[in-house]
């Protein structure tokens, strides 16, 4: 497992991580189709999400990883968070489908 994705799982709460296992199909749809519309922004994206599966605002958007200096400094990491949700959502939709399967 990528280790990105490990220390997301244990910074991010148990409840996000517990909606995105839950979440239905059509949510998932949206989850992904948000993730991969390319006009949005990493923060708008994040937000999104967040309002899609019902979560609190910063749920998501407040653990993704922040420059640390320069220009930036604060600002969220674009092409680094895009690939740790990408990755986040990849593994929990296995999971659900897998959840799906069995039922």
């Amino acid at each position: 497992m990528n280790r990105e994705i490990e220390n997301v799982k244990e910074i991010m709460s148990k409840r996000v991580i517990d909606t995105i296992k839950n979440a239905t199909f059509p949510q998932m749809d949206a989850c992904w189709a948000v993730l991969k519309y390319r006009e949005y922004g990493i923060l708008r994206k994040a937000t999104a999400i967040e309002v899609i599966l019902g979560l609190d605002e910063g749920e998501i958007s407040d653990f993704l990883p922040i420059f640390n200096e320069g220009n930036k400094k604060g600002r969220i990491k674009d092409y680094e968070s895009r690939h740790i949700l990408n990755d986040f959502f990849y593994i929990n939709v296995d999971e659900f489908r897998n959840k799906e399967a069995k039922d």
